[in-house]
């Protein structure tokens, strides 16, 4: 999540992780393991999706320059936070009059990194 530290959530992975639950990433349920041996190998289960392809949508001027999707916005910031070796940001908000088009997490996202990266 991009509204606490990395340091924060790595934590509380580890306190649950301590306790014995086991995280399962970048499994495809249906390809990679069936939905009944999922069900039969666990106690409870927990799946979070989120969509990562944005939906665009077809207004006049779409094509300016400074239109941005989202996940396009987030990522690089995302990984700075988590400490890899950015050395410049190719979005930036600094300075800048933000819109954010859209809601949910997401929109939430855009607009707390916007305020942490110094947007007006």
């Amino acid at each position: 999540t991009m509204k606490l530290s990395k340091k924060v959530v790595q934590r509380r992975l580890d306190l649950m992780a301590a306790e014995g639950i086991q995280f399962k990433t970048g499994v495809n349920i249906g390809k990679d393991v069936t939905a009944q041996e999922v069900k039969d190998d666990s106690d409870a289960m927990l799946l979070c999706m989120g969509a990562t392809w944005p939906r665009d949508l077809p207004i006049e001027g779409r094509s300016l320059e400074g239109i941005h999707f989202a996940m396009e916005f987030l990522q690089t910031w995302q990984q700075k936070q988590h400490g890899d070796a950015i050395d410049h940001l190719p979005l930036s908000a600094k300075g800048l009059d933000v819109l954010v088009i859209g809601g949910g997490d997401t929109g939430c996202d855009c607009i707390g990194t916007s305020l942490r990266q110094g947007a007006n």
